[in-house]
């Protein structure tokens, strides 16, 4: 179960990259006609599954946590208030170069989260 929760947590915060690169795209992509699900569903659907996806790679930790009954994997909440932050300002990003900051910062947490987490279960 922890396999799970971890690969899930990490890959959906992995998936958040791809999110932030079609809400960017967005407008450019209907042009071209590129069926994206950004594209397909609309933008507050792609916001509310960054948000999702960032939600999950927490509670999943705490799962962790739970099912390891060990504190240490709890290390990678360290990177909550950057996941925070990135959620409450991913619906107020609306140029190309913010969304490009917001893919940076994105990547971040997935670095920092992941790192985080890999230290926290082999500890």
């Amino acid at each position: 179960m922890e396999v799970l929760l971890a690969s899930t947590a990490i890959g959906g915060l992995s998936t958040n990259l791809l999110v932030i690169n079609n809400l960017r795209d967005i407008d450019t992509d209907k042009v071209a006609n590129k069926r994206t699900l950004a594209v397909r569903l609309g933008r507050g659907f792609s916001i509310w599954e960054y948000r999702f996806f960032v939600a999950w790679a927490f509670v999943s930790t705490l799962g962790m946590a739970f099912e390891m009954q060990d504190s240490w994997v709890q290390l990678s909440l360290l990177t909550f208030p950057l996941g925070l932050m990135l959620s409450l300002n991913v619906a107020k990003v609306s140029s190309g170069t913010e969304f490009n900051g917001l893919l940076a910062k994105t990547a971040l947490l997935l670095i920092l989260f992941s790192g985080t987490l890999c230290i926290g279960i082999v500890l």
